[in-house]
């Protein structure tokens, strides 16, 4: 694999380097030291591999949005054209930067009807449980554990936990989900409102309030933990 076929994308929080084929081969999830969630850049033939690409293989053409550390790969195939977009999320808010352990993959026809193979080999039920072990506070989710120059965090970040649940309920441990949602959706005020943070050792809600984003998570949790249909027909 030649290093020149390589993008990089990343928010501070972690990084991850894309292939020309559309194959993340390197990345480490939650930080830059945790263990290789995607690993193909050193074992080709057992490393842990997720690509979106061609079906017949074919190999597209890379360059990042102007002024930006989105990265494009453009695919031409013999039944039509698409690109990939990949980023990672990074934003300010209440004058902080978030940076979410998130990887976000965007698939975008172009012309025709190109064959798109998709193929995700994830340690994933493994990942999780070290972001649960690493960083769960009371049950909740802290957004990370180290120092940040303000000290160590006290609270949780209330989207982390229904990303959380959403993780959960993603690979088929949806008992769980559910527990973690029910314990949440207890904590709501009399109101229903959500703050930013949770201070389970209170325990109490903390930080700006109410805050939109921890509502957001809260519907898209609530879906991701709710019985499939084959459970309730």
């Amino acid at each position: 694999m030649r290093l020149e076929d390589l993008g990089l994308i990343g928010n501070c929080q972690y990084s991850a380097l894309i292939h020309n084929s559309g194959e993340v081969v390197w990345c480490c999830l939650p930080r830059f030291d945790s263990e290789p969630v995607f690993s193909t850049l050193l074992d080709s033939q057992d490393g842990v591999r997720y690509r979106i690409g061609p079906a017949g293989g074919e190999i597209g053409v890379q360059r990042y949005q102007p002024n930006t550390n989105i990265l494009e790969t453009t695919f031409q195939t013999p039944t039509g054209s698409f690109k990939v977009i990949d980023f990672a999320p990074r934003f300010l808010h209440y004058d902080r930067a978030f940076r979410p352990t998130q990887l976000i993959r965007v698939v975008e026809p172009l012309e025709g009807a190109p064959r798109i193979a998709v193929v995700c080999e994830p340690r994933l039920i493994s990942t999780v449980e070290a972001i649960y072990k690493d960083l769960s506070m009371g049950g909740w989710l802290q957004r990370y554990s180290l120092n940040d120059g303000f000290g160590k965090p006290s609270v949780a970040f209330v989207i982390c936990t229904f990303w959380l649940i959403e993780a959960f309920a993603a690979v088929g441990r949806r008992d769980e989900a559910r527990a973690v949602f029910d314990r949440t959706r207890a904590s709501l005020s009399r109101l229903g409102l959500l703050a930013e943070d949770y201070d389970p050792a209170e325990p109490r809600m903390w930080g700006n309030f109410p805050q939109t984003y921890s509502h957001v998570g809260l519907i898209n949790a609530a879906f991701a933990a709710s019985p499939q249909w084959a459970e309730v027909l």
